[in-house]
């Protein structure tokens, strides 16, 4: 059975696409095109988008980091998914839920805080590479003491897919966040879901697939 859910939080609890790509745009000065949209974001994906930039890879980690640090300004008014808050306390009172994300730490707790979710997870592993998450997610369910089998994960993004897969743990994604269903899909994502009372279902199915295995 499903032990524990390991969250994203940009754009599956977080709304954050704006503000994030304003603090890009603003690091980059749009260096290497014109300002980047939410819909080049949502249609290419993050690694698609820095190819097609020509981005250097060895700059993202300095651009990913300072353009947290220009969004810990914008926190105080990032808004969680509407729907978002009721799910997560259901789902609270038979799982035990977590935080893996590239953002940064002061950012998240900002955020939990202004929304009255303090203690809602029980842990939080912030600063995770932006092409790095699999090695924390990892980390995460070893430190949980429960099986991968007992794990899923929640994200938004091509590279979350990505992650779960190379952590061997199962993913639902949601098409509300940085990535659509389409570019998804293209990435293999076993269960795609449209609003956040769908992510209810798709856990108590997966739940059920997880105890047959038993």
């Amino acid at each position: 059975m499903l032990k524990l859910i390991i969250w994203d939080f940009d754009g599956v609890l977080a709304d954050t696409l704006g503000p994030g790509l304003n603090a890009w745009n603003q690091v980059t000065g749009n260096k290497y095109a014109a300002e980047i949209t939410a819909s080049d974001v949502r249609l290419l994906g993050i690694e698609n988008l820095v190819r097609k930039l020509r981005i250097p890879f060895y700059k993202i980690p300095a651009y990913v980091n300072k353009v947290k640090e220009n969004m810990s300004s914008e926190m105080e008014k990032v808004k969680i998914f509407p729907g978002m808050k009721p799910v997560l306390n259901e789902l609270k009172q038979k799982y035990r839920l977590g935080i893996v994300t590239t953002n940064s730490r002061k950012n998240v707790d900002v955020f939990l805080e202004k929304n009255n979710m303090i203690g809602l997870f029980e842990f939080v592993v912030a600063g995770a590479g932006i092409f790095g998450k699999a090695r924390r997610i990892e980390k995460a369910v070893r430190d949980a003491k429960v099986q991968k089998h007992e794990t899923v994960c929640i994200g938004d993004e091509v590279r979350d897919v990505k992650a779960a897969k190379k952590a061997d743990v199962r993913i639902i994604s949601v098409n509300w966040g940085f990535n659509s269903a389409e570019l998804l899909e293209k990435a293999g994502a076993e269960c795609i879901v449209g609003n956040p009372g769908e992510l209810l279902k798709a856990v108590e199915s997966l739940n059920r697939t997880a105890e047959s295995l038993l």
